[in-house]
């Protein structure tokens, strides 16, 4: 069975420099992966705290089959920095020191992890792998 050292979180930073981070890694603080557990219901009551228009404008557009309409005039929402950092009081975080996690949000990221392990896949070889953008 698998149990999990649940802890509260104090505060949520969003992208600190290089140095407040490495000075909260310091003080023993936890770097966010964006590994997210929930139930649905939660995560719309935290958006709908932070951003209260986005579900009820969804729903109407759903109801009315306009959804694209409805996402050309949503305003951008940063979740993190918007809705997670400010109820830092409403999350809590699992330590993971084992799992191996890594940052694949873009695929330069994704390039660099599979050059790094010597990793190969087929469609990297047959040439349909992304390139490294310059510089």
């Amino acid at each position: 069975m698998c149990q999990f050292h649940l802890l509260q979180v104090n505060r949520f930073w969003e992208k600190p420099s290089l140095l407040q981070a490495q000075t909260l890694l310091q003080r023993g603080c936890l770097w966010n992966t964006f590994v997210t557990v929930g139930h649905a219901r939660a995560f719309l009551d935290l958006v709908c705290s932070q951003v209260p228009n986005v579900v009820p404008s969804l729903t109407k557009a759903m109801a009315e089959n306009e959804l694209d309409v409805a996402y050309r005039l949503m305003p951008a929402v940063d979740f993190s920095r918007e809705v997670l950092a400010p109820q830092p009081h409403r999350l809590l975080a699992v330590p993971d020191t084992t799992s191996g996690w890594a940052d694949l949000g873009s695929p330069t990221r994704v390039m660099d992890i599979l050059t790094r392990n010597k990793i190969q896949p087929a469609w990297l070889r047959d040439g349909l792998g992304f390139s490294k953008p310059a510089g």
